[in-house]
């Protein structure tokens, strides 16, 4: 006779866990992506600003201007490389279709944000 108890440890069919869906991109992650981007967009010109003044507040900038002495050996070229690079990547990030290349985006901000490091280091040191 059947009590209606299930012998084994199965569980029932109705019971049993579904699988997970694969991991989708949700809208959050677009809007992050587009919010980074255009922070390091916004931020751009005041960090070299910033950093520019940073470096004029030195003995190295005083004797640069004052002698010409000690100036920077950072070609201008590269600052100038590494500033559009960052405006370059920002709106690229920024302008990509949000449902397609969210990895190219997310690695277009992440560039981006390096470069506008990197140019505000080179600006403070004033190597």
């Amino acid at each position: 006779m059947n009590t209606g108890s299930p012998t084994t440890d199965e569980p029932a069919p109705s019971s049993a866990p579904h699988p997970a869906a694969p991991p989708s991109t949700t809208p959050d992650t677009h809007r992050t992506i587009s919010l980074w981007a255009g922070l390091g967009l916004v931020l751009l010109l005041p960090m070299v600003g910033g950093s520019y003044v940073l470096s004029l507040l030195g003995e190295q900038a005083g004797r640069c201007l004052m002698y010409g002495e000690g100036c920077s050996t950072v070609p201008d070229g590269v600052l100038h490389a590494l500033f559009w690079s960052a405006v370059a990547l920002g709106l690229t990030a920024a302008a990509l279709p949000r449902t397609r290349w969210t990895s190219a985006r997310y690695g277009a901000v992440i560039l981006q944000w390096c470069a506008q490091t990197v140019l505000c280091l080179l600006i403070v040191s004033g190597v």
